[in-house]
């Protein structure tokens, strides 16, 4: 028998009896693995759709609502159903359709690749992604890469020397270099950089209102909206940047100008 591929055989050590790789869980049986969304952790097995490994990649195709996944980190798998494989190799196949490259990427360990570096890289139409200040790249990566766009951990840098990305996202999908749906997000930024700008001052309260109806909006996409169509402006990753760049840009009155307010 061949040995399992390193990667492979990394995971497996986490199996014990069970263990999540983005939205998915996987079990061990007694005889193989059960992979199901994680959501239906205890849904019992009546309620949920046997697969086969030969259907999976038809299922990472669109989410509940209809619209192509581009991205298959993005958290909107379809849920409802099983899949039961025999071997670790099977196991390994059906890993690789729902998240190509994720066991790969969490075994790899290497030194941390910057945004500045990838993009110095590009040519063609995202050559000018290379040309966005820190400040644009911090805004666009927020925006991007938000918990509620993609599952996987960042391990690159948006600016040189920032830690990598920790916190409660999937700890097994790790993000290696900037996804190309970053790279057209960054080449609009760049394109809007150079559009006609506005000032606008409103008062703090309504600030926070339209921060919080920017969030509540990317949350609730149109059913109709394709996830990488940033020329649309209530695509969510636009809506979020826009929040990103007015959170980054508030002013916000200082004590002595507070106190002059109240007194008008």
């Amino acid at each position: 028998m061949s040995a399992l591929h390193p990667a492979l055989a990394a995971f497996l050590e986490h199996v014990r009896p069970e263990a999540t790789l983005g939205e998915i869980r996987v079990r061990r049986m007694q005889a193989g693995f059960e992979i199901r969304h994680r959501s239906d952790a205890s849904t019992g097995e009546d309620d949920l759709r046997d697969l086969a490994v030969e259907e999976l990649r038809s299922l990472t195709l669109h989410n509940a609502r209809g619209q192509f996944r581009p991205l298959r980190s993005s958290p909107d798998l379809v849920s409802g159903w099983r899949l039961r494989v025999t071997t670790p190799t099977g196991l390994r196949e059906a890993l690789d359709i729902l998240y190509p490259g994720g066991l790969g990427d969490w075994h790899t360990t290497r030194e941390p690749v910057s945004y500045r570096q990838h993009t110095e890289r590009q040519s063609g139409m995202y050559r000018v992604t290379a040309l966005l200040a820190p400040e644009a790249v911090e805004q666009t990566v927020a925006a991007c890469c938000a918990a509620s766009q993609c599952l996987k951990r960042r391990i690159w840098q948006a600016v040189e020397g920032e830690p990598v990305e920790a916190g409660p996202k999937a700890p097994h999908l790790v993000c290696r270099e900037p996804c190309a749906l970053l790279l057209e997000l960054a080449r609009r930024r760049f394109r809007l950089d150079r559009g006609p700008q506005v000032t606008v001052t409103l008062p703090e309260e309504e600030v926070a209102v339209l921060l919080r109806s920017l969030e509540a909006l990317a949350a609730a996409p149109p059913p109709d909206l394709r996830v990488a169509d940033f020329a649309r402006a209530d695509t969510p990753r636009r809506l979020l940047l826009v929040r990103e760049r007015l959170r980054t840009r508030i002013r916000r009155p200082s004590p002595r100008e507070r106190a002059a307010a109240l007194h008008q």
